[in-house]
């Protein structure tokens, strides 16, 4: 198993999502413990850095970081990430540390657009019901999620873009059928 990031394919994702209107925006790698708890799953904890900040599990917490110092947010912005997750199992698609685009629409919901770009690629995912919204998946590994959310008054949908490695996993998967 190789744990690349392909830079091709990642521009070419954000290149897609700019073109469908999500504006690029500079965003936190570290927000404050009410932040992180917004969206940490129970039984999980966060990576502490320094004086109460934490690394984000996922770029949703950046923009809840944004929401919470008053930045200006737009319709749909588009975020990437380092993402630092406690999980229960490492393996080759489950890794401590990965990247990850992140989608936040506050008008509509961001699966279309996702389910776009996978269409552009000539990859066919599918959508699993999960307890907190919805799994990507391809080739039967999850490669990114969606779903609605509020913080703070703002009502906003979110959605994986594109994650790295577990992309170039999936996409090893499907290589090996």
């Amino acid at each position: 198993m190789s744990y690349n990031i392909d830079a091709n394919l990642l521009m070419n994702a954000m290149n897609f999502y700019s073109n469908l209107g999500y504006k690029p925006c500079k965003c936190p790698t570290l927000v404050d413990e009410d932040v992180i708890s917004h969206t940490l799953p129970e039984n999980r904890k966060p990576l502490h850095h320094i004086e109460g900040k934490f690394y984000v599990g996922s770029a949703e917490q950046s923009f809840l970081q944004k929401i919470k110092d008053g930045e200006m947010l737009y319709d749909k912005m588009m975020f990437i990430t380092p993402c630092q997750r406690d999980e229960d199992i490492l393996d080759e698609s489950h890794l401590e540390v990965f990247l990850k685009v992140e989608l936040i629409n506050l008008v509509s919901p961001v699966f279309m657009d996702v389910e776009s770009f996978y269409n552009s690629i000539s990859y066919d995912i599918s959508i699993v019901k999960t307890s907190c919204g919805h799994d990507i998946e391809l080739n039967n590994v999850e490669i990114g999620s969606f779903g609605s959310n509020s913080y703070l008054g703002v009502n906003y949908f979110y959605g994986t873009g594109i994650a790295f490695p577990r992309i170039e996993y999936a996409m090893e998967v499907r290589d090996e059928i």
